[in-house]
């Protein structure tokens, strides 16, 4: 239940802003029981609910013929003009719709009052800031590398795109120089990352008043229904792991490779010397393993990548309308802010994308970057990687409560030898080998938890002071990332502990029932069913 907040402040209407209402109820457009805008702590707008909103209620209804999407600019003369071109937008032709709407939008936006998009228009913001448009200062208070390297390159690409669109819109005949201004791009492009609806309407579109709510972590979703239509709430599941982020990539300041279990079985086998020839079909085997493991990656991968959406979303019907609805458990009180989910984001794709961070993100995650030659503990396959040029890095997400098998299991790949069981090249199998993963597990962690100029306890001081906005995101994303890894040490400590303690010919109840009435259970209470999990799991067990 999302609880009223007595600190929120009420903003007047701006004469755009009022015009603008007037014309979305003109156009059947209801949201009969929000309040926009209202400013919350620390200092952003966002909607009010004016009255309870129940489970299951419709927020906001927009009609189809309502929404400002690629399917009406196809309609037009822009898309007329743009599709006489030979190869217009290349080499960006993957966004030709994206590029299309900024199009019209600067186009209807240049009619003035004479379009009928006028009063939508006007009261757009025109200063939509995310990531890349903060100073660099700013940027470098997440004391992420990665995020301020992909800043500096999507704004480098950004200039690239826009020499492309302009070039192209100058060939239509029908745009003007003043129309063709890179801060007319740009305040489309913002607008256009910030403020559409993709995945489940026909096409990517801007929905009038549905954009004035902000996101959270909750089951207040979009849908594209007729009236006689109930949502198939379903449809926003995403065939991913129940904690899995939906991020896009970025650009990488210390590129990563994708694991390759096949490729550190064979460094193991080549940095070999004089093998036997039970030795030679131990390694034959655990490449059979690795080959295995990587092709059932690829294949989740894949599963992952090709989800669609229902063919019902994706049909344009004059007949219906983009509501949304408040998630069958999810109560609004009067005075709450009401929310909408945009997606199984982490702050680094909430930032990049939309310009904040949150506290408390289900799908947040650090990532911890390991050098190929660093996972490598016999010195043989050392020196092979460094004689051999290898310079792989892996990157393994670390999430809030989970334990991190990904980790676990590459560090206990490169930690096999010729005297184990093949099996044990992926699985637990020999009892002190998993004590040692645990330890460098631990160690990783710990030194990426060091390497940060400040410490949490001192990020968690300067959120209760007055920063500005910028600072305040930051510091909350950095902030979240080190509370992940303090409790990542936690897991990984308590599952020291309890190898530790079953090695000694105590049962795993026995250590289960010791940690429960400890202090430190309190600690991290969210991760036990993870870690008993696992535990009882263990082929060593």
């Amino acid at each position: 239940m999302e609880k009223g907040n007595p600190f929120a402040d009420n903003v007047s209407l701006s004469p755009e802003l009022r015009q603008y209402f007037e014309w979305a109820y003109s156009k059947n457009i209801r949201w009969p029981k929000l309040e926009y805008p209202a400013i919350f702590p620390p200092g952003y707008k966002g909607t009010r609910a004016a009255e309870d909103i129940h489970p299951g209620e419709t927020i906001i209804s927009v009609p189809s013929d309502c929404i400002f999407s690629a399917n009406l600019a196809k309609r037009s003369i822009v898309y007329e003009k743009i599709s006489e071109l030979s190869d217009p937008f290349k080499p960006y032709e993957g966004y030709f719709d994206e590029l299309l709407l900024v199009s019209f939008l600067i186009w209807e936006k240049f009619k003035g009052e004479s379009s009928e998009w006028h009063f939508f228009i006007q009261a757009q913001p025109t200063d939509a800031k995310v990531l890349q448009d903060w100073p660099i200062a700013d940027i470098k208070e997440l004391q992420d590398i990665d995020l301020e390297y992909d800043s500096e390159r999507s704004n480098y690409l950004l200039n690239y795109l826009y020499t492309t669109w302009e070039g192209d819109l100058k060939r239509t005949l029908i745009f003007t120089d003043e129309m063709l201004t890179f801060e007319n791009f740009l305040w489309g492009w913002r607008l256009l990352l910030t403020r559409t609806f993709g995945k489940l309407v026909p096409s990517i579109s801007f929905v009038p008043i549905a954009e004035f709510l902000n996101h959270n972590l909750i089951e207040t979703h979009y849908y594209y229904l007729s009236n006689s239509e109930e949502p198939d709430y379903s449809a926003r599941v995403y065939n991913i792991e129940d904690y899995e982020d939906y991020d896009d990539p970025i650009y990488e300041r210390i590129a990563t490779s994708e694991i390759s279990f096949k490729l550190i079985a064979t460094i193991y086998k080549d940095s070999l010397l004089n093998i036997s020839q039970a030795c030679q079909e131990k390694l034959e085997k655990i490449i059979e393993i690795a080959e295995s493991k990587d092709l059932d990656r690829e294949n989740a991968k894949k599963i992952k990548m090709d989800w669609k959406p229902p063919i019902s979303a994706t049909i344009e019907d004059s007949s219906k309308s983009v509501v949304i609805k408040a998630g069958l458990e999810e109560f609004y009180v009067k005075g709450s802010e009401v929310y909408m989910s945009y997606g199984r984001y982490s702050n680094r794709q909430l930032l990049t994308v939309y310009g904040f961070s949150l506290k408390n993100i289900k799908y947040n995650y650090a990532t911890l970057k390991i050098k190929i030659e660093d996972l490598a503990s016999d010195p043989r396959m050392q020196d092979y990687i460094i004689e051999n040029g290898f310079d792989d890095v892996y990157a393994f997400k670390l999430y809030n409560s989970i334990i991190p098998i990904g980790l676990f299991t590459v560090i206990r790949a490169f930690k096999w030898r010729k005297n184990m069981w093949p099996e044990a090249f992926l699985q637990p199998t020999y009892i002190k080998n998993e004590l040692e993963i645990l330890s460098d597990s631990k160690k990783f962690i710990k030194e990426y938890l060091d390497d940060f100029p400040t410490t949490l306890g001192e990020d968690l001081n300067l959120l209760e002071q007055d920063l500005s906005i910028n600072k305040y995101f930051a510091v909350v994303y950095r902030s979240e990332i080190k509370k992940i890894l303090h409790n990542q040490i936690s897991i990984v400590t308590t599952l020291h502990e309890a190898v530790s303690f079953i090695n000694k010919g105590k049962s795993l109840q026995d250590y289960l029932n010791l940690v429960k009435t400890s202090e430190n259970f309190l600690e991290i209470p969210s991760c036990y069913p993870s870690i008993e999990n696992y535990l009882t799991n263990l082929n060593l067990l």
